[in-house]
């Protein structure tokens, strides 16, 4: 089915000094509050904008506020239209299936001449994805973009203004059918704690051995999938608790950690990340065996099956077609009559929320689908995917790939107080439950709010992030609250490489969605996963072949990797011995994470108060900067 578009300029809120919209606001299915206008375009105390649903050819535009200024009746209008009006709708072919191509009613405004211009519709530009529109239509201000996928989908805004380079807010990328997946109910999952709350650690246990006790384990080749050392989890306690309720239980045990495309860890910091002391795992877990999910060798993997294009087009909610994918997980995970992932949830900018399936899919799988699904979130972006609850495209698309595993799946599934070894809630069942379960509990714990946007933000990232593929983290929480052309400071003088497993992100180098949409001949042929990761780092922002590529906010890298490699890669350099904490800690204009990468901070929508998510983990220990 196609995507459907209309831009409608000039949204905003404004004062007497500052203009932007608020953040982006769920109000219901295809209504959302944006933000990021320039000053003098802009709309009162606007309310919200509602779409069409999908394959309606009307795509309608609805403001609660009309807006104010020079805005003129259309000539089949009484009354003032929304300001600037709607451009036109359309799509772009090469994945997206034709679409006929409505009539706008609504002429845009032209400030600078005092008169309507002539009626123009957008017409799509034939890059072969989507999500690519809005043509210079010869208007000075800013524009909004937006896109409904098939049952209402996605709200994409661009800002086509002078002052503003770009940028992009959406609707949540979820639908209530779960693209015809299994969206999970959390009352099925079996659960302990919930917001606010701090378990104990001998909680903890009793609630791990007494869920693995209703569990069809005896006899049983057991797999425990968890996640390496980026993820903020009390895996001593949880595999102590495991190793309890499975012994004299299971056939065989076999732990795995879910690196995905990640290096591998080393046995000191296996040790270290699961309790043990380095060559000594079988003091702690005795006759279990521990590997590293190693996605450099072909042998790691066996094929479950293959995702065909028909059905793949329905998962992304139409954004690929033509295309099919083949299924490949790790063999122990395939060749185990139980497969559980024990893990936490945290917003997440490719599929919403991690956890759950995500540590089979991309945590042990191959690299076909970890391409095609972080380029699916690429395609939706980060700033559209990051903390959107229920099953978003990416979420639907892993979740399909899940059914296919012939062992058994359930899940250990968590919310962690970040950057600590306490757990706020537990939930156990199928992946999808417990996975449900922790994601609302995770979307009122991890998700803070600030009054307003800021000039700069410092990610203070903690040592667990070896590379700048790892760090990106703290550009992805912080990304909403940096205000239109503000600065991201990634603050990690221990790191020196940009990537590790992925050296040609540093040929790619780091820009936005659009740049590389708009020549993706040149660039279709890249890695689909080290275009996503670049495009996420990069963030919201518009490229063009007049004006090339303009970004939303500058990325200042603040790190142990040499200033030309930076800057080659497209991104500020800035000399981490110049860095004063302090400094920017008192500076009212700069905000400072003291353990970015976990917690999700939004700028805080409309109304609403008392809703604060707690602190982005601890300030620096005696060794350094790491929570």
């Amino acid at each position: 089915m196609p995507v459907r578009a209309a831009e409608i300029a000039g949204l905003g809120h404004c004062d007497r000094h500052r203009c932007h919209l608020w953040p982006s606001e769920v109000v219901e299915v295809r209504l959302v509050i944006a933000r990021g206008v320039n000053r003098g375009n802009c709309l009162y105390d606007l309310e919200g904008v509602a779409l069409g649903a999908a394959g309606d050819q009307r795509v309608q535009p609805v403001l609660r506020r009309q807006g104010v200024g020079s805005v003129r009746p259309t000539a089949r209008e009484r009354s003032d239209a929304p300001l600037g009006g709607i451009r036109g709708v359309g799509c772009v072919p090469g994945l997206m299936g034709a679409v006929e191509v409505a009539q706008t009613e609504v002429d845009e405004s032209d400030r600078r001449r005092g008169r309507e211009t002539e009626q123009e519709a957008a017409e799509p530009r034939q890059v072969g994805h989507a999500f690519i529109f809005g043509e210079n239509h010869g208007s000075r201000r800013a524009g909004l973009t937006i896109c409904c996928l098939p049952a209402g989908g996605v709200l994409v805004r661009r800002l086509e203004g002078l002052q503003s380079a770009g940028m992009t807010t959406t609707l949540p990328p979820a639908r209530p059918d779960a693209y015809g997946t299994d969206p999970g109910d959390p009352t099925r999952a079996r659960t302990i704690g919930g917001v606010g709350e701090l378990l104990p650690p001998e909680e903890v246990t009793r609630f791990v051995r007494e869920a693995f006790s209703t569990a069809d384990l005896d006899g049983k080749r057991v797999c425990l999938v968890v996640p390496d050392g980026t993820r903020t989890c009390p895996l001593p306690l949880l595999l102590g608790a495991a190793q309890q309720a499975l012994a004299g239980r299971a056939k065989q045990v076999m732990v795995i950690i879910a690196l995905g495309t990640h290096q591998g860890m080393t046995d000191e910091h296996l040790a270290r990340h699961l309790g043990y002391r380095p060559g000594q795992s079988q003091e702690v877990y005795p006759g279990w065996t521990i590997v590293n999910h190693e996605s450099w060798l072909p042998d790691t993997f066996t094929a479950l099956g293959t995702i065909e294009a028909n059905r793949l087009t329905e998962l992304s909610g139409g954004l690929l077609t033509d295309t099919s994918v083949q299924v490949r997980i790790n063999r122990h995970v395939a060749e185990a009559d139980v497969a559980i992932v024990i893990g936490p949830v945290f917003p997440h900018e490719v599929v919403g929320f991690s956890g759950g399936n995500k540590y089979f899919f991309p945590g042990v799988s191959g690299q076909e689908l970890i391409d095609l699904s972080h380029w699916v979130g690429a395609l939706i972006t980060s700033a559209a995917t990051i903390g959107t609850p229920g099953v978003t495209p990416v979420r639907a698309l892993i979740n399909e790939a899940a059914t296919m595993i012939p062992a058994q799946r359930l899940a250990l599934c968590l919310v962690v107080a970040s950057g600590t070894d306490t757990l706020h809630a537990a939930a156990f069942g199928s992946p999808e439950d417990a996975w449900a379960a922790c994601a609302e509990i995770s979307a009122e714990t991890h998700i803070s709010y600030l009054e307003a946007p800021v000039k700069r933000v410092v990610s203070i990232m903690p040592t667990k992030y070896e590379d700048i593929w790892t760090a990106a983290k703290g550009f992805y929480k912080l990304e909403p609250i940096v205000a239109d052309g503000g600065e991201l400071i990634i603050y990690a003088p221990h790191i020196a490489q940009v990537s590790v497993m992925h050296p040609k992100i540093t040929d790619i180098g780091y820009h936005n969605r659009d740049y590389f949409l708009g020549q993706w001949d040149r660039f279709k042929h890249q890695p689909w996963g080290d275009l996503a990761h670049s495009t996420h780092l990069r963030g919201q922002g518009t490229w063009d072949a007049e004006h090339g590529e303009r970004n939303r906010v500058a990325v200042t890298l603040a790190t142990g990797i040499p200033e030309e490699v930076v800057r080659a890669v497209n991104l500020n350099y800035l000399d981490p011995a110049s860095v004063d904490i302090a400094a920017y800690e008192a500076d009212p204009e700069t905000f400072v994470v003291p353990h970015a990468g976990e917690v999700l901070y939004r700028l805080r929508p409309g109304q609403r108060r008392g809703i604060l998510g707690e602190p982005d983990g601890r300030g620096p220990s005696i060794e350094g900067w790491d929570g």
